[in-house]
């Protein structure tokens, strides 16, 4: 696949992971794989310089898929945790 974001192209490759419908518009999820050339950097650009703004500004290159997937359970785990505190410390 291609993609052109500002002045460069982006290739990639991947396979369609979901397809949903919203209206009449039809909306394609994939999962891409990037090469680590300057594809890499103009994708990350392209999620980054987006309109989600909750986004880290940097890529710490020492953190793990494994170490991201800690941090969204350990963040999880203490929302829940405050929703279970919250309705049983009711005095």
């Amino acid at each position: 696949m291609t993609v052109k974001h500002q002045d460069f192209t982006i290739h990639l490759s991947g396979q369609v992971a979901r397809i949903s419908h919203r209206d009449d518009d039809v909306i394609y999820s994939v999962q891409v794989e990037v090469t680590a050339d300057e594809n890499r950097n103009h994708y990350l650009q392209l999620i980054y310089d987006g309109s989600n703004k909750t986004l880290p500004s940097v890529q710490d290159t020492w953190v793990t898929p494994f170490d991201e997937l800690y941090m969204n359970l350990v963040v999880r785990a203490r929302t829940y945790e405050r929703k279970l505190s919250r309705r049983f410390n009711r005095f």
